[in-house]
């Protein structure tokens, strides 16, 4: 959702309206607390944990994983050191990298960087982070600033919990650009052009990966996927367990349904809502772009019709509707 300068948008906080029931807490979990670390335990194993040390060029998801296994995220792969387990980047902001890092200062051409970060660990074993990123270009000037919230539930009795992302962009003193590197049906195109934004990269060596949207099995064509839904569920065999992370698109966000931007390969697996994919966004002095996600961290294989159920949830939650749904691709090959 674009939102003037000037203008706001009613809603309330997920936290406030109710997420996800959870299941009581495990007598094993327990909070992880460290300078620029924060996480859920289980015994001696991490269930997630968030990474905001200000060393960083990005602040992460890693590791991601399930109570009953394996570690779902890769964090710096060799093929790919700027990929962060879970994480949000821009790609270009005003022509500027704020994506790929420098492999020897692990920073990048533009800079991400966040304060007043506010943690609230509960009882029940959910969370709640709020923090405050600036984006800062080469010369040192602010040119986009974030609101940032991310709530997080405990994990229900299948082992699945979630995260609520919530961003606000907010353009600072001139009108700005947000780029990536051009599509294959546009001039100087790549194959792998179109991402930006929240991505999630797999733990390396997953296999048997599948998609499915909330109506259909999807198909990866030469390892690629670039259809359209309101939701989709990417499943893979990682440690010879089934597991999956299921994205789903807010209702209120300005590309919806939105295009995917989802790899797979021997050594890639990737997943992300490619909220710039239709096109580069230009944004006034003073408008904010509103993104909202939530992404669900699960065991097994899911079919379309709990996809599904699961997005007509988030939804009401955020007080609309599931009135229709859009047409999708068969294969989502958009190449």
């Amino acid at each position: 959702m674009l939102v003037p300068s000037g203008l706001g948008v009613c809603g309330e906080s997920l936290a406030e309206i109710g997420l996800a029931d959870a299941a009581k807490p495990s007598s094993s979990w327990r909070w992880k607390q460290d300078d620029g670390v924060v996480g859920l335990l289980d015994g001696d194993c991490t269930l997630w944990q968030f990474n905001f040390d200000w060393k960083n060029s990005k602040a992460y998801f890693h590791p991601i994983a399930l109570t009953s296994g394996p570690v779902l995220t890769a964090d710096r792969p060799a093929d790919h050191l700027w990929h962060h387990g879970m994480w949000f980047s821009w790609k270009y902001i005003n022509h500027v990298n704020y994506w790929e890092e420098n492999r020897d200062t692990g920073q990048s051409e533009g800079r991400t960087t966040w304060s007043n970060v506010r943690i609230d660990l509960r009882d029940d074993f959910s969370a709640r982070i709020k923090m405050d990123l600036a984006y800062v270009d080469p010369s040192g000037v602010t040119v986009m600033t974030e609101k940032r919230t991310i709530d997080i539930t405990c994990p229900d009795d299948e082992g699945m919990y979630s995260f609520d992302w919530e961003c606000d962009f907010t353009a600072q003193d001139d009108s700005l650009n947000l780029g990536r590197t051009p599509t294959l049906d546009e001039p100087d195109g790549k194959a792998w052009g179109g991402y930006a934004g929240l991505s999630v990269r797999f733990a390396v060596g997953m296999e048997s990966q599948q998609l499915r949207t909330g109506t259909d099995v999807a198909h990866f064509q030469k390892g690629r996927y670039r259809g359209k839904s309101f939701a989709l569920d990417y499943s893979g065999v990682i440690d010879e367990k089934s597991v999956g992370v299921a994205v789903l698109n807010c209702y209120q966000n300005l590309t919806h349904p939105t295009s995917w931007y989802a790899d797979a390969s021997a050594t890639m697996s990737y997943l992300s809502p490619a909220v710039l994919y239709e096109g580069p966004l230009q944004l006034s002095a003073g408008d904010t772009l509103k993104t909202r996600y939530r992404v669900m961290i699960h065991s097994g294989i899911w079919e379309s019709d709990r996809l599904h159920q699961e997005y007509r949830t988030y939804t009401q939650e955020y007080g609309g509707s599931v009135q229709s749904q859009p047409q999708l691709s068969a294969t989502g090959d958009n190449e």
